[in-house]
């Protein structure tokens, strides 16, 4: 039976007895977060009929939409493999002929096929005369983005949410004196007030199982800016958990800042600044490696060299009682200076 199928069917099955394993273990390592993110982004291609190389703008966004690329069209070739192997298994028993299934199972190979041919055309080397054409991650990114960033910033953003009876608020609280990613925000944040002192509990994203960051790390701040202030206020003496969607803080945090800083050419934050914000501080009060590590939640202090750098603080941090999950490994001493922007840290976006 299974020779007089086309071959199509052929290449089904043998993408699903060396893909499914893989795919679902793949998964199960991702961050819910990051498979929302190739949800979208794949969904976003097949809408408009793109393939990752003509969707990327910049180099590094090319790897983000190949990735997408690439679970998207896995996931629909194993949904239609797995059918087509109960289609085959019907003829196979006998419960149907081969002239019942064909007008159902030709369909479903030929979209399968198509599935298989885009994968292939993704894991193909790509076009580097395209490729080349791409720019590189802009000095607009993150890390370079802090410098720039109107001094004050992060208390005027949560001053104007309190204001404005934003459901984030605390959210932006969290991250303001934490550093937590917005991803972090969605599993939630533990926040245990007692007098002066917040014990910040976190369940780390983008950890892999540990291998590139810590399941769970805490630490205790001492701080007295806008955000501990407001916690405190909110928390008194209990141990509360914050939640916000990652995708939620993603969107409204620039929409915050748009009505902050309106006007056209001004650089304003994103939901990631917080954590380069909180890098930055770290290294220009003096801590060691090993402890932004902790309260950052890297295994390895070189990740540190892609986060933001200050000449100096632009809020004080008080910070305690550094505990994680595994333990940090140490990468050879690096002058930090060295991936400083020239730009001056108290040099205003909005004029």
């Amino acid at each position: 039976m299974v020779t007089a199928l086309h071959q199509s069917a052929i290449d089904l099955h043998r993408f699903l007895a060396s893909n499914q394993e893989p795919f679902q273990k793949r998964c199960e390592k991702l961050a819910p977060s990051t498979l929302q993110n190739y949800e979208r982004l794949f969904n976003a291609m097949v809408r408009d009929g793109q393939t990752p190389m003509e969707r990327a703008g910049t180099l590094g966004s090319y790897s983000t939409f190949k990735a997408a690329w690439q679970f998207g069209h896995t996931r629909e070739a194993i949904k239609l493999a797995e059918r087509a192997r109960e289609i085959i298994g019907l003829v196979k028993s006998g419960s149907r002929t081969s002239n019942d299934v064909q007008p159902i199972l030709d369909p479903i190979l030929n979209q399968g096929q198509k599935h298989l041919d885009a994968i292939t055309l993704a894991n193909s080397e790509p076009d580097r005369t395209v490729l080349a054409t791409k720019k590189k991650r802009s000095a607009g990114s993150t890390k370079h983005r802090i410098p720039r960033l109107k001094t004050g910033w992060r208390d005027e953003l949560l001053q104007h949410a309190i204001d404005h009876n934003s459901k984030y608020a605390l959210a932006i609280a969290v991250m303001s004196l934490s550093g937590a990613r917005p991803a972090e925000l969605e599993t939630g944040v533990t926040c245990i007030i007692d007098d002066q002192r917040i014990r910040i509990e976190i369940h780390g994203a983008k950890t892999h199982n540990g291998t590139y960051g810590h399941e769970t790390r805490s630490f205790t701040c001492c701080d007295d800016d806008l955000a501990a202030r407001y916690l405190r206020t909110i928390g008194k003496s209990r141990r509360f958990v914050v939640n916000a969607p990652a995708r939620r803080l993603i969107d409204t945090i620039p929409k915050i800042a748009r009505q902050l800083y309106p006007r056209r050419n001004a650089v304003r934050p994103t939901a990631y600044c917080f954590r380069n914000a909180m890098s930055a501080d770290l290294k220009a009060l003096g801590y060691s490696k090993e402890k932004i590590a902790g309260i950052l939640g890297h295994c390895v202090t070189e990740t540190q060299r892609y986060y933001a750098t200050a000449k100096s603080p632009s809020s004080s941090r008080k910070i305690t009682d550094i505990v994680t999950s595994g333990e940090v490994r140490t990468s050879p001493d690096r002058d930090y200076s060295r991936f400083t922007s020239s730009e001056n840290n108290d040099t205003p976006s909005d004029g």
